[in-house]
């Protein structure tokens, strides 16, 4: 399937892979249902990517370029890390959306068909799914702006404690 960095944020992603079905989590790893291979584009990479470089802009917004004292208290923290999920849950609904209006979804992991090719049953159930990987997605923010935070706030003039108490 991949080197271990190919596979690092869908492995992150399936933390939280019970919002959404396994056909979908199949898609997002770049099943190709035809061949029976993972050989389609690894999803999980690309989404976790903009979720990450969001992340990193909201961190760096919150400890560069806001950090002024009265937002340096670990509401105003949370309320930029909230932000920042619910834009990933928007992120992530819009890319499984866009993509199943693309077309890039097979059929074979939306669809159940009988012999006759009708449709038996949805795999993939189009937007609902949709909105659990943009739940899982955002949860995905919301780890990525705490580790970022513990990587970044140091440097920061005012808010470097927030929202971590001082030892």
């Amino acid at each position: 399937m991949g080197t271990f960095f190919e596979l690092f944020l869908g492995n992150w992603y399936c933390w939280f892979k019970s919002f959404y079905s396994d056909y979908l989590s199949q898609y997002l790893w770049g099943y190709n249902p035809v061949s029976g291979a993972y050989d389609l584009e690894l999803r999980y990479n690309t989404i976790g990517l903009y979720t990450l470089g969001i992340s990193l802009l909201m961190v760096i917004l919150y400890y560069y370029v806001i950090d002024h004292p009265r937002f340096c208290k670990w509401w105003s923290w949370l309320i930029v890390a909230l932000v920042n999920s619910a834009i990933a849950l928007f992120v992530g609904y819009y890319c499984v959306q866009s993509d199943y209006d693309a077309g890039k979804i097979p059929d074979e992991l939306l669809y159940s068909r009988d012999e006759n090719g009708e449709i038996i049953q949805y795999l993939i159930s189009i937007p609902g799914e949709c909105w659990s990987f943009g739940i899982s997605n955002m949860f995905m923010a919301f780890l990525f702006f705490i580790i970022l935070s513990f990587l970044l706030h140091w440097w920061s003039r005012v808010a470097k404690y927030s929202p971590f108490i001082k030892f």
